[in-house]
Formats: structure tokens, C-alpha cells, sequence
């Protein structure tokens, strides 16, 4: 992969506004703390040696980031490059990453005094992306393939293909054991303040009961009696959810071992356990209210949740899309609510309709 094509791709995912003195420190300042994360995988490699699962996924993959950071900011001084650098010399790791600090730091340094680009600048850039290239071949990679890696990353996490149906997981089985890919869900919501009870909520579609009345089962009244809402909008934009399927008592019966594997008591629990991570991460981050951006942390946590599972063919940007959809209609209700939701897992579209 070639440094034009790469950076390209790079522009694409950048929602950095150059011209804001202040947003300029944006790209540096996540350099510097992937040069930390690197840090961190080198340490965990000496200090964990052979038991240290991934170490070589995990160093390309923090390289590929500082790749990304050192050409988005290479751009925007101007400078862009041709080919990629040849390494030079061949030292110990930590050199070649303090260089690279080194070389980052005094950029920023310029920034402060001149938002105009100078020779200073370009040469801070091109020891950069040399020190880079060194640190690539000590261990025994390549600019071009750490390049091609990222960019395979840059597209699962980044580039959205929201119009595009949700999987269908199901689509070999008979009728009766498919999900719904169009569905409307009714909520009712029963208060009892004057009684000194909690509200209770009924979830029904086309009439039929879905579970059992639902109370947030918490001190602290927080709307997790919505939490469903979580297991339809998985179905939706997921083209996956065993709870929902159980529910609608859709389970693949038909194979005794996708029943018992993908439809089983484990798959359900797993994804409670899902929807849990989630709403404990939200609850700290106002429920997601004006986040655009799901942390990368959660979504790599999730994916190895479902490993073995065929959700696991879910790309990371699909498990951002539906967090941040399932999590903007809890928000909406969370306090409470009557009416319908539509889900539309053809278009990956969720709507509310209040009584």
C-alpha cells in the first residue's frame, strides 16, 4: 500500500478541524498516547514473554495507530510523502520510540509559537516518520503492512455501511424460526407513585405478551425497565438476539446443536451480559447524550465476548451503530413511556411513535 493511498483512506476518518488553533493539538496529543499504548504492549512482551497472547496483533495494531496520527498531522503541515522511509539503522525499541516522542513534543513546541508550517516542522515530521520506519523493521515488519493493517481496521471501525440490511443470520431456517425484519413493538406504561410501587412496564407485538412486567429491580429508579429496548434494537441492527428470539419463541429447533448453541440459555446470557456492559458504561457518560463515538475499549470488549458465536462476524462500526441507536431511544423512554417503536433491520432503522 502506497503512502497516497493510505492517506487517503486516513482523511476519510479525521474530524479534525485544522484551522482551530486548539483541535491542532488534537492529532499530537493521541500520538503521544499511542506511543503510551505501544509502551504498554512492549512492557506487558517483556514482562508477560510467551504467555502473552496477541503480542504481535497487538504491536502491529498500535503501530498502524501511530501511522494513522503521523499522517493526518504530516498533511496538515504540508508535508505528504512520496514513498515510504527506508529504515536506516536498526536500534532498540524504546530509542526509536523516545525519538519519535521526541520528534512529536518539538512539533507541538512550534505549534505554540507559529501556526504556519516551518522547516523546523517538516524536518520533526520526516524524523517521525523515519524513527517510525525503524521501529517497523526492529520488529521485522514493514511501513507497507503495517499501513495495509490499519487500513483493514480503519474500515471495520470507521466506515459506516449503515444502509446496509442487518445480517440474516437465519435465512436458511424455515419461517417460523427467523427473526422479524420488520416489527412493531407496543409499550405500556402502568404507574404506581400514589400506591407507593414501582412503575411497571408490559412489552407486547401484535398483541402477544413479551415477557414478564418489568420494574428497574434497583434503589435507584434509572429507566432499566426499559432494557429490552436493547434486545429488539440487537435484532434490528444485528440481525441477531437470543433473548428476542426466545421471546418470540423463534428458536432454530430445527438443528438441535444452533438451538442448543446460538439459541441455548448460554447465547441469552451472554447477551444480557452485554447489554450490561453497555449500560454501565453509558450510565457514567449521560447515557451517550451528543457522543458520536463509542470508545474502542468497550466495542474490542463485546467482540471477544462473542467470539465463537456468529455474531462475531458483526464489524466493530455495526456494534457502534446499534450502541449508540439502542441507547438514543432508551434515553427517549427511559423516564417513561407509552407507545410503539418500529424496527426496520432492512435499513437498520428504529422509530418512535408516543400515545
Amino acid at each position: 500500500m502506497l503512502p497516497d493511498e493510505y492517506l487517503e483512506l486516513a482523511l476519510k476518518t479525521s474530524v479534525i478541524d485544522w484551522t482551530d488553533k486548539e483541535q491542532r493539538k488534537i492529532a499530537p496529543l493521541g500520538l503521544l498516547g499511542e506511543l503510551g499504548s505501544l509502551a504498554t504492549v512492549l512492557k506487558r512482551g517483556i514482562r508477560d514473554s510467551s504467555s502473552y497472547e496477541g503480542y504481535d496483533e497487538h504491536l502491529k495494531e498500535e503501530l498502524g495507530d501511530l501511522l494513522w496520527y503521523l499522517v493526518i498531522i504530516s498533511c496538515s503541515r504540508g508535508e505528504k510523502l512520496q514513498s515510504w522511509p527506508i529504515p536506516k539503522e536498526t536500534r532498540d525499541l524504546f530509542h526509536h520510540l523516545l525519538a519519535v516522542e521526541e520528534s512529536v513534543t518539538e512539533l507541538m513546541v512550534n505549534d505554540t509559537r507559529s501556526s504556519k508550517a516551518s522547516s523546523s516542522t517538516a524536518a520533526n515530521i520526516h524524523h517521525a516518520f523515519q524513527e517510525l520506519a525503524n521501529m517497523v523493521n526492529a520488529v521485522g515488519l514493514t511501513m507497507a503492512s503495517v499501513a495495509v493493517a490499519s487500513s483493514k481496521k480503519i474500515r471495520s471501525h470507521w466506515l459506516e455501511d449503515a444502509e446496509r440490511p442487518a445480517a440474516r443470520y437465519d435465512q436458511n431456517f424455515p419461517e417460523y424460526e427467523r427473526l422479524p425484519r420488520k416489527f412493531e413493538v407496543n409499550f405500556l406504561e402502568l404507574k404506581h407513585q400514589d400506591q407507593g410501587l414501582p412503575n411497571e412496564l408490559i412489552i407486547s407485538i401484535d398483541g402477544m405478551h413479551l415477557g414478564d412486567r418489568l420494574t428497574d429491580n434497583n434503589h435507584e429508579i434509572d429507566g432499566y425497565r426499559y432494557h429490552d429496548i436493547f434486545h429488539l434494537s440487537a435484532a434490528c441492527c444485528l440481525g441477531w438476539s437470543p433473548v428476542f428470539r426466545r421471546m418470540l419463541k423463534k428458536k432454530r429447533k430445527s438443528d438441535a446443536r444452533i438451538d442448543e448453541v446460538e439459541d441455548g440459555a448460554r447465547a441469552a446470557i451472554l447477551e444480557e451480559a452485554i447489554v450490561g456492559q453497555i449500560f454501565a458504561y453509558s450510565r457514567t457518560k449521560n447515557y451517550l447524550e451528543n457522543i458520536k463515538r463509542v470508545d474502542a475499549d468497550l466495542i474490542k470488549l463485546i467482540q471477544s465476548l462473542v467470539q465463537g458465536y456468529e455474531v462475531e462476524s458483526a464489524e466493530p462500526w455495526e456494534w457502534q451503530d446499534y450502541i449508540l441507536k439502542a441507547m438514543g431511544i432508551f434515553r427517549e423512554v427511559r423516564n417513561g413511556f407509552t407507545g410503539k417503536i418500529s424496527f426496520d433491520a432492512e435499513q437498520r432503522s428504529i422509530e418512535i411513535t408516543k400515545s
